[in-house]
């Protein structure tokens, strides 16, 4: 990636070039990013009971949060998100957070022709 980039820095390319970079290097951070969210899981995970973060968490204060992440990704996929959750829940912030962001990002990934998703 580093490589690509100082290469196209090297000298004037057209904006068709820069899109093609920037898209090659979004992909690559993202793959990057999932790959170190998992090693971090992972670590969290081999010691839980010293690891975890517990807290009351508001089910509709990370609802909004959510929506708010993926209302975008959802108007990409002509969908709507309605978030619903209510409610308080004990757990780790991160941990509940990362598996209804997985769920969601799924959901709206792989659904298609599907009416609004409620959550």
């Amino acid at each position: 990636m580093i490589g690509q980039t100082e290469v196209a820095l090297s000298q004037p390319r057209s904006v068709g070039d820069y899109q093609a970079l920037l898209g090659s290097n979004y992909e690559e951070l993202e793959r990057l990013a999932k790959m170190i969210d998992n090693m971090l899981f992972l670590a969290k995970a081999e010691d839980a009971s010293q690891a975890m973060d517990w807290q009351i968490i508001d089910l509709a204060q990370l609802g909004e949060k959510l929506q708010d992440y993926f209302d975008g990704m959802a108007e990409e996929h002509a969908m709507q998100l309605e978030m619903r959750m209510q409610g308080e829940l004990r757990a780790d912030p991160q941990l509940l957070q990362r598996a209804l962001a997985n769920l969601m990002a799924n959901a709206l990934r792989y659904a298609s022709g599907i009416p609004p998703f409620a959550c």
